[in-house]
């Protein structure tokens, strides 16, 4: 499909016939799982980060908290 040669390339044709593009995608599912990783992936930085702030505030700051 990428090649620079024109004749190289498939048709759109024979792109639609490849067995790739016969899989049935449910889109909405593709969409909500995508999201889901996302925020997930988020949630785990966001705890990542705020571990690392409370190691790096040291002790001192760690009893004026509590």
């Amino acid at each position: 499909m990428f090649s620079y040669d024109g004749s190289k390339r498939p048709t759109v044709k024979e792109i639609r016939n490849h067995p790739w593009m016969q899989t049935p995608c449910d889109m909405k599912q593709v969409r909500e799982n995508i999201l889901a990783d996302l925020a997930e992936k988020e949630t785990a930085n966001t705890a990542a980060s705020s571990r690392e702030d409370v190691a790096s505030r040291g002790d001192n700051m760690l009893d004026l908290i509590r």
